[in-house]
């Protein structure tokens, strides 16, 4: 067994428990004993008065508070524009030359239709942000089915402009 001493870290408070065992004396096997020891190093086996070797005093320093764990966040609403609705007719007779087109929308200040191509607006100013608009719907004397694409496409507010498309085909 080594018979050297090593340095022991204790925590502020296992230090005051010591010293507080040590002053009332309750460390009875802990403590050296004095008078001599035999040869082979093993203690006295007759106890002695046991002197409390003093410990080093340790300035105990606060650990600090826990700092408390915040809630969860609460899932921020997006403000971003957003359309909620886009409708037309599956079908429509091309001798009506008109389809009538229902949208909801919210975050933004109104909404541009497109024909065909999106980005190219068929209204001059913004419509609503919800209503409905009855807008052309050119067969041009085809032959069979016709195909028109319709886009709402949202204006005003903050984040990107939202789209969404609808197909109505002729019944004729």
């Amino acid at each position: 067994m080594d018979s050297r001493r090593r340095p022991v870290r204790l925590s502020a408070a296992a230090l005051r428990l010591i010293l507080t065992a040590a002053a009332f004396g309750v460390l009875g096997g802990c403590a050296a004993a004095s008078g001599p020891r035999p040869s082979d190093g093993s203690p006295a086996s007759s106890p002695a008065a046991a002197t409390a070797t003093p410990l080093p005093t340790a300035s105990a320093t606060p650990s600090p508070a826990p700092t408390p764990t915040p809630p969860p966040a609460t899932p921020t609403p997006s403000t971003a524009p957003t359309i909620t609705q886009f409708t037309a007719p599956n079908t429509v007779d091309c001798s009506a030359g008109q389809v009538t087109l229902t949208w909801s929308t919210r975050n933004d200040t109104g909404v541009n239709i497109d024909i065909d191509t999106p980005g190219g607006a068929y209204n001059s100013s913004p419509l609503p942000a919800s209503g409905s608009d009855t807008v052309p719907f050119a067969c041009g004397g085809s032959s069979g089915t016709v195909t028109q694409y319709y886009y709402l496409q949202t204006v005003g507010g903050s984040g990107p402009t939202a789209t969404a498309e609808v197909i109505v085909k002729s019944s004729s």
